[in-house]
């Protein structure tokens, strides 16, 4: 069973940080403060194990740290037999970042060496999801930059409000900047449902008072 501490700087104000009014609707866009770590998606076939005091994330079901400190150490172990495997590094202060070792500064590596950078974790790859090591190393790098922008709050979700806010849609767990996370064109996707139900709604309710013969200051007002 995976445990651990899953450090965030949170800040529990959530106000909207983006407003968009689409369809006649307003979609506002939170930072998601109680999105899932990747540690929750489940995945057998890729994960993170860290062992840092500050940051620690195990799946003990797989590999143990005794054997993750062994193959440190250079040691052969079982688990290489199914897994790539590639050592983390970790920036913990005030927080956490990630990087992948073998990165260097001109890849993933987002800090430089100091002395609070420890080196206490790997990503492993199933070789059944990937068999090249280099299609496994952009996989873990997508898995490193997913738990950064966990741990960092760069996650993100909406809620879809009518002109009376009442709210009528939201989702959750847009993983990336507010631009490239696909947050905002969900949001507009699910406001142009929900307006074109509202549409038909009001247009069937029309249509009634219509054949009711209903006077026109008794029929439906047109939704803007």
């Amino acid at each position: 069973m995976a445990s651990g501490k899953h450090l965030k700087n949170k800040n529990m104000e959530n106000e909207a940080l983006k407003t968009i009014n689409h369809k006649g609707l307003t979609i506002n866009i939170f930072q998601d403060w109680d999105s899932e770590s990747p540690d929750d998606w489940g995945n057998d076939d890729l994960f993170l194990v860290h062992y840092h005091r500050d940051f620690e994330v195990r799946k003990d079901e797989i590999v143990s740290k005794d054997e993750m400190v062994a193959w440190y150490n250079g040691e052969k172990i079982e688990t290489t037999k199914k897994f790539h495997i590639f050592l983390v590094k970790a920036y913990i202060h005030s927080g956490v970042s990630l990087a992948l070792a073998e990165s260097g500064a001109g890849g993933s590596y987002p800090f430089t060496d100091r002395w609070d950078t420890s080196r206490c974790g790997c990503v492993l790859v199933s070789k059944k999801e990937a068999r090249t090591k280099s299609k496994a190393f952009k996989l873990a790098e997508e898995l490193i930059k997913s738990w950064n922008d966990c741990l960092s709050g760069n996650v993100y979700g909406f809620t879809i409000e009518d002109k009376e806010s009442e709210q009528l849609g939201s989702c959750w767990g847009f993983y990336g900047d507010i631009e490239e996370s696909g947050v905002i064109e969900e949001a507009k996707s699910e406001a142009d449902s929900i307006a074109d139900e509202r549409l038909k709604k009001h247009l069937r309710k029309l249509k009634g008072q219509i054949e009711g013969k209903a006077p026109l200051e008794k029929r439906e007002p047109a939704i803007i």
